[in-house]
């Protein structure tokens, strides 16, 4: 299991005690409910609240609280921000290895993605290119750059990449799709010059 669905799944957790904890405390103020629950178990009164005004005014003169009110929701603001990065960026790089459509058969996405490059150069009328391979467990996204050369014909390149080489490629990492982004441009007429 990859590390950020490890993350996920004890966020996920960590949620669902506290979700948990909050309904049971809320149903515990319920008269039908309280009166069944034993002695030990913490129930709120009907019409109350977890701490009063009286009560947060007694903690707010205590030296620790402040600064611990302001770590604990700095640590959660960061905490958060931080599993947001990295499911962002999980979400971008893509699983790094891809199981192929022949049992016991693995790619890295990067290993891939300069497979497709080689063969996109290859083509006639491409001067240069470049692709990168993103995406997830079901999809897998190619950015595909494309630098023709003066005079080459758009239509029959981007036929003979949509055919051959991107058929080749989504044949290799069956089931998942492949969705294609294409760029095109045209290189330059100007000749290099010497020195």
């Amino acid at each position: 299991m990859s590390p950020h669905h490890v993350v996920n799944r004890t966020l996920l957790a960590l949620c669902g005690a506290v979700l948990l904890a909050g309904g049971l405390l809320g149903v515990s103020s319920w008269s039908v409910v309280a009166e069944r629950l034993p002695s030990w178990w913490p129930s709120a009164q009907p019409g109350s609240v977890l701490l009063d005004r009286a009560g947060l005014g007694e903690l707010r003169h205590e030296g620790w609280w402040t600064p611990v009110v302001i770590a604990g929701a700095a640590t959660v603001l960061l905490a958060s921000l931080l599993v947001l990065w990295s499911q962002a960026a999980a979400g971008r790089a893509g699983p790094a290895l891809l199981t192929l459509a022949r049992p016991d058969v693995t790619i890295r996405t990067r290993a891939l993605a300069d497979a497709l490059t080689r063969d996109v150069c290859a083509l006639p009328s491409v001067a240069d290119g470049r692709v990168r391979v993103r995406g997830g467990p079901e999809e897998l996204r190619a950015r595909i750059r494309l630098r023709l050369e003066p005079g080459a014909e758009p239509r029959a390149v981007l036929r003979q990449l949509s055919e051959e080489t991107l058929a080749e490629a989504r044949a290799s990492v069956a089931p998942r799709r492949v969705r294609a982004e294409v760029r095109v441009s045209v290189r330059s007429h100007r000749a290099r010059r010497a020195l």
